[in-house]
């Protein structure tokens, strides 16, 4: 089932040719038989990745079973990795070195605990538990070196790494009414950020910890501040591309609002007759040049504007498009919960979709090219140069970025490497001898020589007047 998405308008359209979002095709992703809910996505490349996974709890009468996949390719199988008639919920996803790490919540008897599973090589670990005898409503949320989730309304945190604090004995990060908490995905040893709802239910506010060097103590330590602003209640937060971006719901003037927070500057969705619920932000980290420069971003969330039908919506912010809103789904039934990432060289949306009374996994997809103005349908059409993958990738301590010159146009390519907030951490020239292969080795190390943290670092190779790019993730 293939459908394309309809333009509607919620407030007054600013159309011009270079809309972003009219391309989008809807299918189902998951829709084998029972109910398909409660997904995570673990992506390891940006754009044209070849390992883009999702976990989720399909549930067949009283059997709950928790899957992964791999969504870039056509032929992966539905993998198993964990099923009883117990509830097991919640499943999270993220990577352990050259393998990934699936952990989820399982009820025994009248508590809950956290279990987690490794898949490597095509195999799978022994199931662990990881912590127990934890009361209802843990919401579990996983990065590579931690996990944040709730114990009677205590945010607490458990560390994978001996060197993180909390390795030994879960640790509690605030103590009073907390809930829903979303850890930054790409932390290390030295870093970490939670965003997570606190208060009275009717009442919350989002607030935001934040685990660093604190220069005027002179050690490591957790900092708490309040992130939203304004609402009666605010809910839902999540990160977007980098720690300083997050979005979450706020319930202002009698409606559901779309708060966002993006390094500073904040911003709240003018909505007045409908609900805007479970915003996410995208944001492509790297600055595009064309006639101008500009960051694509944008807010997907899912709104009961339509009388019966709850679909999935997007707003655009750029090219002058502030008052645009586009509905993506498009369907009977209803849509709830977006998830933006990159799968391949499109920008995808993913999200849960019920209707008659079945639960599935849906998703939309668009080929994305970053030049202003352009989605390109042909991304690969410059047929002189060819960037290959890194390998390996995730890497500890250095990966090979390839390429091919199939025409020489310059003598010289330039290797530049962003971490994930889109700063410029390391440029590589490389000298072109005619055409042939080419292959950059890079350390983990900036332009100053320093180690760099683990995390998502983004490399553009531009050759002549062709730039491309690609994603790569340091583990440590």
């Amino acid at each position: 089932m293939v459908k394309k998405i309809v333009f509607i308008t919620l407030f007054t359209i600013v159309y011009t040719s270079q809309i972003f979002g009219l391309n989008f095709q809807v299918s189902e992703l998951i829709s084998i038989p029972g109910d398909n809910r409660n997904f995570d996505i673990l992506q390891y490349g940006f754009p044209y990745s070849e390992a883009t996974h999702i976990c989720w709890v399909n549930q067949i009468d009283s059997v709950f079973t928790i899957y992964i996949k791999q969504i870039d390719n056509d032929s992966s199988e539905n993998i198993v990795i964990y099923s009883d008639t117990i509830p097991n919920i919640n499943p999270q996803i993220d990577y352990i070195s050259q393998g990934i790490k699936i952990l989820w919540q399982s009820k025994v008897n009248d508590h809950w605990q956290l279990l987690q599973r490794n898949y490597y090589s095509d195999s799978l670990g022994q199931v662990i538990s990881i912590t127990d005898s934890l009361s209802d409503n843990i919401d579990p949320s996983l990065s590579m070196y931690r996990v944040a989730y709730i114990n009677n309304g205590k945010l607490m945190l458990k560390a994978f790494h001996p060197e993180c604090e909390g390795y030994s004995v879960p640790i509690v990060i605030d103590s009073v009414n907390c809930s829903n908490p979303d850890i930054y995905c790409d932390d290390s040893h030295r870093n970490a950020s939670i965003i997570y709802e606190k208060g009275e239910e009717g009442h919350k506010e989002i607030y935001k910890a934040e685990y660093s060097y604190n220069i005027s103590r002179g050690y490591y330590t957790w900092e708490i501040v309040k992130i939203s602003e304004e609402g009666e209640n605010n809910l839902n937060p999540r990160f977007g591309a980098s720690p300083e971006v997050i979005s979450y719901q706020s319930f202002l003037e009698n409606v559901w609002k779309v708060a966002s927070f993006k390094y500073g500057i904040s911003y709240i969705s003018n909505n007045s007759s409908c609900n805007y619920n479970n915003p996410y932000f995208f944001w492509y980290a790297i600055p595009i040049k064309g006639i101008s420069e500009f960051t694509l971003f944008f807010i997907a969330f899912d709104s009961d504007s339509i009388v019966n039908d709850q679909e999935i919506f997007i707003k655009p912010f750029f090219w002058g498009q502030e008052n645009t809103v586009i509905n993506i789904s498009n369907s009977i039934g209803s849509d709830v919960k977006p998830f933006i990432t990159v799968v391949l060289d499109s920008i995808t949306i993913i999200w849960e979709h019920e209707e008659n009374n079945k639960k599935d996994i849906w998703w939309a997809k668009d080929k994305f090219n970053p030049i202003r103005g352009a989605i390109d349908k042909n991304p690969d059409k410059l047929s002189n140069f060819i960037l290959n993958k890194n390998f390996p990738n995730p890497f500890n301590p250095s990966t090979m970025i390839a390429f091919q010159v199939m025409e020489s146009i310059s003598e010289k390519a330039v290797i530049k490497i962003y971490n994930s907030i889109g700063e410029l951490v390391r440029t590589i020239p490389e000298n072109i001898n005619g055409t042939g292969h080419y292959s950059v080795s890079w350390d983990g190390k900036s332009d100053d020589g320093n180690i760099l943290p683990t995390g998502n670092y983004i490399y553009s190779i531009n050759y002549g007047n062709i730039s491309k790019t690609g994603k790569m993730t340091l583990i440590k």
